[in-house]
């Protein structure tokens, strides 16, 4: 992947701090390794939350799915306007209509609510709870800025429930996983 481009783009950007060619092509495959790396460990964990949500036997409510569907159409939204493109112009470049784009949200958030269920039940089946630290850490992993600033702010706005959610998934998650 680095090869054919690097000359190029050694020549054309010269804005790293690499001495050489040879450093910056070394550079190079350590991010695109670290790159595979994380693909590769985000995949492992889908499947293992896949899996166990799989398993669950009762029927989510449909009133489940409305909310979590309300929040990832406005995050969706939210992402086009920082990318300064608007809906339409998304619906364009990706060659879909506006059912096709509801249908792809609405299984996501089909998917999103079941995989969440079922990590809550393993969560209190072998009694994994998340400690302030560990919010902490995933707070500085997922939020840009500084964790116990993000922190505060959860706890004065009534996002603090949302982000120990959140937390407590990826833990279990990450020990489904091991």
């Amino acid at each position: 992947q680095v090869e054919p481009t690097i000359d190029d783009a050694w020549v054309a950007r010269n804005i790293t701090a690499c001495a050489s060619v040879a450093q910056l092509r070394e550079k190079a495959r350590r991010e695109l390794q670290q790159q595979a790396t994380e693909q590769s460990h985000g995949y492992l964990l889908y499947r293992a939350a896949d899996a166990v949500s799989q398993r669950l036997t009762e029927p989510v409510p449909d009133s489940a799915f409305a909310s979590h569907y309300a929040e990832l159409l406005q995050g969706f939204r939210g992402e086009l306007v920082s990318r300064g493109i608007t809906e339409q112009d998304y619906l364009s470049e990706n060659n879909m209509s506006a059912d096709e784009l509801k249908h792809r949200l609405m299984s996501q958030t089909r998917e999103q609510v079941r995989q969440g269920l079922a990590l809550d039940a393993m969560a209190r089946h072998h009694g994994i709870k998340i400690t302030q630290s560990e919010l902490k850490a995933y707070l500085g992993k997922t939020s840009q800025g500084n964790p116990d600033e993000t922190l505060d702010d959860l706890k004065a706005h009534g996002g603090l429930r949302s982000a120990e959610e959140a937390a407590l998934r990826a833990k279990t998650n990450e020990w489904l996983v091991e």
